[in-house]
């Protein structure tokens, strides 16, 4: 690891209000989520304006979570694209809590 806290740069109140915006707002867009070494694995639909929406996504979240690695990996010939977001020993507790809070968000809005 090059020492880079694990830690989000952004306040409680500004990861809230930039959730849509955020690993969170892009979780909930995903098709499927399942857990990948040290990460998730996300996979999307391949659709107009999918690819620049992730990629602005990777660009916002390398600014408060600069410990976290993205692949993006869009096979020829497929309608789907895949992300692949990681980071170093610790992160996995990270990607724990956004998922318990995607079923959360996910089971109040059912209510």
């Amino acid at each position: 690891m090059d020492g880079t806290p694990i830690a989000c740069r952004l306040t409680p109140e500004e990861l809230r209000r930039a959730a849509s915006e955020l690993l969170p707002g892009l979780l909930r867009s995903a098709r499927t989520a399942v857990p990948a070494d040290s990460g998730l694995r996300l996979t999307f639909d391949l659709t107009d304006g999918s690819i620049a929406r992730i990629a602005s996504v990777i660009e916002r979240e390398r600014r408060c979570c600069p410990f976290l690695d993205f692949v993006l990996e869009i096979p020829a010939g497929t309608e789907s694209l895949t992300l692949t977001v990681s980071g170093p020993e610790g992160t996995s507790e990270l990607f724990r809590t956004l998922a318990a809070e995607l079923d959360r968000g996910t089971a109040e809005s059912a209510e």
